[in-house]
């Protein structure tokens, strides 16, 4: 499926990992073979369970077996079906690990830890990492800790490593919002991303040092900066300690341990529920009502979403172009009597749906596949009129959704913002740049600037951000916008 392969990226890019995606086993081989003979190997490979040609079992069988992979990846079945259900059909050819659609962030984080560096992997959400004993987290109860973090699929990810202590954590999601309430409230450390929207970490730690000394109040950077000189740059703005991602859980605690004063929490009040966090407050854009549709839970598809209204307009898009020539390709199966169609496009629906909102047409979906995987072709063909009538219903209702990005960014100064914000994406590598091109793509829309928005959206659609810069250098020149380094 597009929409799940999309997202799965898009997921992977939040954490800093260069991803790229295969629309099919045989597709796969060939990408996999290519990196070998260009010396730069793939480390894991996400594998859905049912495709067209080869299916996931047959894929990794091909995969294990070619001698032109002296060490093979690791391969993570990714599937809607339960794990029970896979494991009937692979025999002897077993996955490394397995995630049940939809993927969340912290799941998919966790699988890849599982595998990459199995070192320092937790055993299971909310438990202490290997080298870190329970009496050791203990030294933390009663904590106060600000995570300072823009991005939701990282801050669930963090939240879920810092769930193993007993500790509160509170959430900012820009440097402004954090010395606000640094200003308010009492902290025994915070947890800072450098690269964020409006204030970023570096201006936010110089201006919480005018009221917060080192010592004090400890502030550790947890960010994807890791270049040379980046730790001096974090040290320099007056932060005690740097920590790099994808965040490493071990260090991660050893740098609360090491920071936190343990004289401060003596006498300190424990959290009743470990690991219980304050969630982050709802951007303003995400505050206005999204229209009602029929089969369609806007909250959900805004969280899987991490809650951004350009992401999730590309994926309805995306979700109807995908899924438009589905109704006759049903109506054709259930005439004709051959469902092998039918059961592919209910496999795909069963995974994509949800993240467009669309329960209900996942679980109708479901229904349509286990009948056919058990050969019960009777209630298949019962259920799935009710399929299609739901299918067609939530097309039709998306087909005519226009979410209110236009009405959010109007002013000049907002343009402005924007193509200041995406180039500092696209010089830092930051996969957020897809989010804020489509976000000015819609601004713009009738403002005659097709040529240099196209050429941006290629270089970004092909990874190669350096490249969008000088198309991104005209546009701001048209529009008298300066930006801060020449492209």
């Amino acid at each position: 499926s597009t929409t799940a392969r999309d997202a799965l990226v898009e997921m992977l890019g939040s954490f800093g990992i260069t991803a790229d995606a295969a629309a099919s086993g045989e597709q796969a081989l060939e990408m996999l073979a290519r990196a070998v003979a260009a010396g730069d190997p793939y480390d894991v490979v996400l594998m859905d369970f049912m495709m067209p040609g080869w299916d996931g079992i047959e894929t990794i069988r091909r995969i294990r077996a070619d001698q032109r992979f002296a060490a093979p990846p690791s391969i993570l079945m990714v599937s809607a079906c339960t794990r029970e259900e896979v494991a009937q059909q692979e025999g002897t050819v077993q996955a490394d690990g397995f995630l049940h659609k939809p993927v969340g962030p912290s799941l998919l984080y966790h699988s890849l830890l599982q595998v990459l560096r199995p070192d320092v992997a937790m055993p299971g959400y909310g438990e202490p990492a290997p080298g870190l004993r329970e009496r050791d987290l203990s030294r933390l109860d009663g904590a106060r800790v600000l995570l300072v973090e823009d991005n939701a699929n990282n801050r669930e990810v963090a939240l879920d490593f810092l769930a193993a202590a007993r500790i509160q954590v509170d959430v900012a999601v820009h440097g402004g919002e954090a010395v606000q309430m640094v200003r308010d409230g009492d902290y025994d450390m915070v947890l800072m991303d450098i690269q964020m929207p409006e204030v970023d970490g570096l201006a936010a730690t110089r201006q919480i040092r005018t009221t917060h000394p080192a010592g004090q109040l400890p502030i550790v950077a947890m960010t994807a900066h890791a270049m040379a000189g980046d730790r001096e740059q974090s040290l320099a703005a007056g932060m005690n300690d740097h920590l790099t991602k994808p965040i490493d859980p071990e260090r991660l605690f050893q740098a609360l341990l090491r920071w936190i004063d343990p004289a401060r929490l003596n006498g300190r009040r424990v959290p009743v529920a470990a690991g219980a966090a304050v969630l982050a407050p709802l951007q303003a854009e995400d505050e206005a009502a999204l229209p009602p549709i029929d089969g369609i839970d806007w909250d959900k598809a805004l969280a899987h979403a991490e809650r951004k209204r350009a992401r999730l307009h590309k994926r309805v898009r995306g979700f109807v172009q995908e899924y438009a020539l589905a109704p006759p390709l049903v109506r054709e199966a259930l005439a004709s009597g051959r469902f092998e169609p039918l059961q592919g496009i209910a496999h795909n629906l069963k995974s994509a749906a949800p993240y467009v909102g669309a329960g209900a047409l996942a679980g109708l979906a479901a229904g349509v596949e286990q009948a056919l995987r058990e050969g019960d072709r009777v209630r298949a063909a019962a259920l799935a009129p009710e399929l299609l009538a739901a299918l067609e219903s939530v097309l039709a209702g998306l087909a005519k959704v226009t979410l209110p990005l236009q009405a959010a960014v109007r002013a000049p100064s907002d343009v402005a913002r924007l193509i200041r914000q995406l180039e500092a994406l696209l010089r830092a590598d930051d996969a957020q740049a897809e989010d804020v091109l489509l976000e000015l793509q819609t601004v713009l829309a009738d403002g005659g600037h097709a040529a240099e928005l196209a050429a941006i959206r290629q270089a970004v659609d092909d990874i190669e951000y350096a490249a969008a810069l000088a198309p991104l250098a005209a546009l701001a020149q048209s529009l008298d916008v300066s930006l801060g380094e020449s492209a």
